[in-house]
């Protein structure tokens, strides 16, 4: 980076970057209203700490915040935690919680002028936020740094046109000292992220109940390791950030077992690590076809290495149940069986005989 003079400018004539990586995890939100900004800042990016830092030691001049001119502002690509904390403590927001307006009314210091480096354009200043946020000590997030990727890919293809897709994916790679297979995953992630979320609503492939703070776009990125889930989606391997025969119907169906929860709020696929068992369910179509009906990830796993497996695993599962009962009954914990109860072993009875019946009729 060349080097430049530090700037200082007055806060009031800084602006937000609404390309910033950081608001791509965010609901849809207005980025033109600096209050409706702050107000994310406050409750997603833990400021509070910062304004206190600042209010009480002032603002250290080592850290300018990073600006390039845009439609006649000034607009900062990087620092925009800090900006929000000297805007708060400029009283440029109208609504804030009583901790920080007590924070404010005791603050020593309010600086009005703020450290800049100014840039004619954003793309000056890409690269180093890359290496600050992937490589750098202030990490971003998963879907933070697929965001980055996303922006540093377009302004590549701009500059350097004749490059093929996997170059581009060489090149990335290079740029933030990653791997070209991790680069394209998490492109092809943030594809199937956008492209199934609805801009308006916040909504994914019209889920019920499953919003921006429903889904982890890590989870996403984590699925795409296992063959069976991309196979799944019809595309030709995690690294297909072309997208083009993604199967919508089935990346819905796989949004709904990650991220919807029932009226209980369970999900199919609890935590990340279950994730090894739902590929071994989407490499077998009566598993597959067991997950769709009963939504239990468990119960369609047994199925997972075929019917017989599946047939010899419940027999013996039953044989357990029907032992234990048969223990429980001998006895001393259950002093009386009610008519009701006995009611419901004649019904296991008959349940029994009638798959007797059934098992029968296969045989001849």
């Amino acid at each position: 980076m060349t080097k430049r003079l530090i700037e200082y400018i007055d806060v009031s004539q800084l602006h937000f970057d609404p390309n910033n990586p950081r608001f791509g995890t965010y609901e849809d939100r207005d980025f033109s209203d600096q209050e409706t900004i702050i107000e994310e800042m406050i409750d997603r990016e833990a400021i509070s700490e910062l304004i206190v830092s600042i209010a009480d030691q002032g603002y250290f001049s080592g850290e300018p915040l990073l600006v390039f001119e845009q439609d006649g502002k000034l607009t900062v690509a990087e620092g925009n935690r800090r900006l929000s904390a000297l805007k708060i403590l400029n009283g440029e927001i109208s609504t804030l919680p009583p901790s920080i307006l007590q924070v404010i009314a005791n603050a020593k210091h309010k600086p009005k002028e703020a450290p800049c480096i100014v840039f004619q354009a954003r793309n000056e200043i890409i690269h180093y936020l890359g290496y600050r946020h992937i490589t750098g000590v202030k990490s971003w997030g998963a879907l933070e740094k697929a965001i980055y990727l996303k922006q540093l890919k377009e302004d590549l293809k701009i500059n350097s046109p004749n490059l093929t897709e996997d170059e581009v994916h060489v090149t990335l790679a290079r740029e933030i000292g990653s791997h070209k297979p991790t680069v394209a995953k998490s492109l092809t992630a943030l594809g199937i992220y956008e492209g199934g979320r609805d801009p308006k609503t916040g909504k994914f492939y019209q889920l019920q109940r499953v919003s921006d703070v429903d889904v982890d776009f890590s989870i996403i990125y984590t699925a795409l390791s296992f063959k069976n889930v991309w196979r799944f989606l019809g595309i030709e391997s995690s690294s297909d950030t072309s997208l083009n025969n993604l199967n919508t119907d089935h990346t819905k169906e796989l949004f709904s077992w990650l991220f919807a929860e029932d009226d209980a709020g369970n999900k199919v696929v609890r935590e990340s690590r279950q994730l090894p068992r739902l590929n071994h369910v989407l490499g077998n179509e009566i598993s597959l076809n067991t997950l769709r009906e009963t939504r239990n990830l468990d119960y369609a796993y047994d199925f997972s290495d075929g019917a017989e497996a599946a047939f010899r695993k419940l027999i013996d599962n039953s044989r357990k149940s029907l032992k234990f009962l048969e223990s429980f009954l001998s006895g001393e914990e259950l002093k009386e069986v009610t008519q009701v109860q006995l009611k419901d072993i004649d019904e296991l009875t008959d349940l029994i005989d009638y798959i007797r019946r059934l098992a029968k009729r296969k045989v001849e």
